[in-house]
């Protein structure tokens, strides 16, 4: 198999060069349909999360699929190549595949173990098979890479302690207020992460707890799983007055709150400490906003610093499963040696 992989993660790039590359979900589409008719390629996969933006083909041509992959990026993104392609990493052929197990596995995660990435590797892998993209091949191996990541997570224990993004988020705002008695956390977006840190804080205790997203509806749902409150998404500043935390994941471009805003909500909390967690990527806070009194603002890599504390046990883990997809490659070799 000829797949290649041309990527950029939280360990190569910075989260502003991130953010800038990342394709939002309403843009999948579009980018696939135009990745395919760069020379070389003919199937094609998207995977673009918080941490990472990876494109996966299989191409015609080794040198020519590298170059078409990067020629799309510059142009779908309108970035000069040189502005990115000091980040980037690229994989062809085992290469490729032993980095999408690891991947789907969690290894290559900010956060080892953590459960999102394996369903955000199998969404992927559905968009790009319902609209086309994803050929008989790329099927295979991703299917494979599903399978492989599932069975590490039960026979492992590489997901120890819980330590997800949700989890190291509340221990952040541990951190940086101390106790959460008394405290009010306005939550925007009802995605996944928001939810798990929504549940997480509630079983903390937290009693107070809103809830706003573009999808009112969405807010609602989880308002009421959380005995919370949904702000409607035009409404919500009023609600950030009352908030001791913000936790923000919407999947927007442009800031949502600006310094400007924060600096007259903050007249108003006469000295109240505001803790606000971006999740968004691109980031939906503007990153001035932390140099206001009483503010503490942080953002997806920030997390790291609260991670490390947590991850000895897993890192013994990573062996078993490392050696899980060594078994694997094997296998994969094998089949490659037989058909020359």
């Amino acid at each position: 198999m000829n797949m290649q992989i041309v990527g950029l993660n939280h360990r190569t790039a910075s989260l502003r060069t991130r953010e800038r590359l990342c394709f939002s979900p309403e843009r999948i589409r579009e980018a696939l349909s135009s990745l395919k008719e760069y020379d070389s390629i003919k199937e094609s996969l998207i995977l673009s999360t918080c941490n990472r933006v990876e494109i996966y083909t299989v191409a015609s041509d080794t040198v020519s699929g590298f170059s078409s992959i990067k020629k799309f990026i510059r142009d779908f993104h309108g970035v000069k190549q040189n502005e990115f392609i000091r980040y980037a990493y690229q994989f062809n052929g085992i290469k490729a595949i032993r980095h999408l197990f690891r991947v789907a596995a969690s290894l290559d995660s900010m956060i080892i173990g953590e459960p999102q990435i394996l369903g955000q590797v199998k969404q992927a892998y559905l968009k790009a098979n319902e609209y086309g993209a994803a050929g008989k091949e790329l099927s295979n191996i991703f299917t494979e890479a599903i399978k492989t990541g599932g069975i590490i997570r039960r026979r492992t224990q590489i997901g120890r302690g819980a330590v997800s993004i949700s989890s190291v988020t509340v221990e952040l705002i541990k951190n940086s207020l101390g106790s959460m008695q008394g405290k009010r956390v306005l939550i925007m977006g009802a995605g996944k992460i928001g939810e798990l840190t929504a549940r997480i804080l509630y079983a903390q205790g937290i009693q107070s707890i809103a809830v706003t997203n573009r999808d009112f509806q969405k807010a609602r749902e989880l308002a009421c799983l959380l005995k919370g409150k949904a702000v409607k998404f035009e409404d919500f500043l009023e609600s950030v007055i009352d908030a001791d935390i913000i936790i923000s994941c919407l999947s927007l471009s442009g800031f949502i709150l600006k310094k400007r805003q924060i600096k007259r909500i903050m007249d108003r909390k006469h000295g109240r400490p505001l803790c606000i967690i971006d999740l968004g990527v691109p980031r939906n806070v503007e990153p001035d906003t932390g140099k206001i009194k009483n503010v503490r603002l942080y953002n997806i890599d920030d997390l790291a610093k609260v991670r490390d504390e947590h991850m000895k046990k897993r890192l013994k883990e990573t062996k078993k499963a490392e050696q899980m997809i060594d078994q694997y490659m094997q296998r994969v070799a094998a089949v490659s040696l037989k058909r020359r």
